[in-house]
């Protein structure tokens, strides 16, 4: 493939590439990521577009200013990749470093001559191009991002090192050689070739990478509930089958936590306090539970606790826990009033197998009713062979 065609082929994919993650930062608020790189594929194309036109090989202001655009496209990649990680760069970073290095490319390049600038352009992307190499590859191995976007991520550090490396060895092979070898000769040749195959592949990794997280955001959503962040019941069917399919079976007991006179609250203060209080209790039952535990939200107010223990006690401390630290939960609301509230809990007797889940439930229920018509802020045991209840605890709010 000749050069020229190889740059033209860059600049039509690049820009189409940059519309079409355009299109997806508009409609997904989430990936962040994208912008970045549409920004990036427009100036990426925009200087491949202008070296086209402008024709190969010649200098002067215009094509400083093709070399300006591929250095800051290669940072904005290498921004968009921090995100993935979870630690975005500053934008005034990545604004200081784009300046610096582009002064200092232009300095070479009027200091030095035409030879120069080829060189110091070359040299400049390999050692991005291995940096956004780094900067894709480290979500992998930080397990920071989905499981099913290390194989896309994996992919797109492969080839930007690969092309990093090329880049290198081009600015070795032009300085050797002169700037005859920059677009005519074998390796020129198959240097652009490399590039378009880079272009194409890492184009369609961050497109999977891109995919992947929202497969996983799609997921998240069918099994959670999207006020609490806690599973619903598509999740909780889920988590209860995912615990009872260890060998030997898990033992489980089910805690029905109920928020006390949470109608009122909605009466007085609205229900977008309400939502805020729900919100609050779910974390606080959540930071209340052990690791081996999960929470589901089981109806308006309700939550249910998964316990993975055999033993009651361990049950009824983890009731006593949330009794307690939700009895001293405050709540700021945004007019200056603080919600408080307290729950009660109705415990179950303990299971052993996902059909006997429901049983369990029907319990709890029974001793939160208990709870409730006892008098509210306290726990209550289910015990078939106690009478029915076992002894309540009431527990004091500050």
């Amino acid at each position: 493939m000749d050069p020229f065609t190889a740059i033209a082929i860059l600049a039509a994919h690049l820009l189409c590439s940059g519309a079409l993650f355009v299109a997806i930062a508009r409609r997904v608020r989430s990936s962040d990521e994208t912008l970045d790189w549409a920004i990036a594929a427009f100036c990426f194309g925009t200087a491949f577009l202008g070296r086209v036109v402008l024709g190969l090989g010649r200098d002067g202001p215009v094509a400083l200013a093709t070399d300006a655009l591929m250095l800051v496209a290669t940072l904005l990649f290498a921004r968009g990749m921090t995100k993935l990680a979870g630690r975005p760069w500053p934008l005034r970073h990545l604004l200081v470093v784009a300046v610096l290095l582009v002064t200092a490319h232009v300095a070479v390049a009027l200091i030095g001559g035409q030879l120069a600038r080829f060189v110091t352009i070359n040299a400049l992307l390999g050692v991005l191009y291995l940096l956004l190499a780094y900067l894709s590859w480290r979500p992998v191995m930080l397990h920071a991002c989905h499981e099913q976007q290390r194989l896309p991520l994996a992919i797109c550090a492969a080839m930007v090192a690969i092309l990093g490396v090329a880049s290198l060895a081009r600015a070795a092979h032009i300085g050797a050689n002169g700037v005859a070898s920059v677009f005519g000769g074998p390796g020129a040749a198959a240097y652009f070739a490399l590039s378009a195959l880079v272009a194409v592949l890492l184009v369609f990794g961050m497109l999977w990478v891109v995919f992947e997280r929202l497969n996983g955001e799609l997921a998240e959503l069918a099994s959670h509930d999207a006020l609490t962040r806690v599973f619903n019941r598509n999740g909780l069917q889920l988590a209860l089958r995912r615990h009872f399919a260890a060998r030997p079976p898990t033992p489980l007991t089910l805690l029905l936590v109920d928020l006390d006179h949470f109608k009122s609250v909605n009466d007085k203060h609205g229900h977008a306090s309400g939502d805020l209080l729900i919100r609050a209790v779910a974390d606080c039952i959540a930071q209340a539970c052990r690791g081996s535990d999960f929470v589901a939200r089981f109806g308006g107010e309700e939550f249910l606790v998964g316990c993975g223990t055999d033993q009651i006690a361990v049950a009824e401390q983890l009731a006593q826990r949330i009794c307690t630290r939700i009895a001293a939960l405050r709540v700021p609301l945004p007019h200056g009033d603080t919600l408080t509230c307290t729950v009660s809990v109705g415990i179950s007797t303990t299971v052993f197998s996902f059909a006997d889940w429901e049983l369990a439930s029907n319990q709890a229920d029974q001793a939160l009713y208990r709870a409730k018509s006892g008098g509210r802020n306290q726990w209550i045991r289910f015990d078939p062979d106690g009478g029915g209840f076992a002894a309540s605890a009431a527990v004091s709010a500050t």
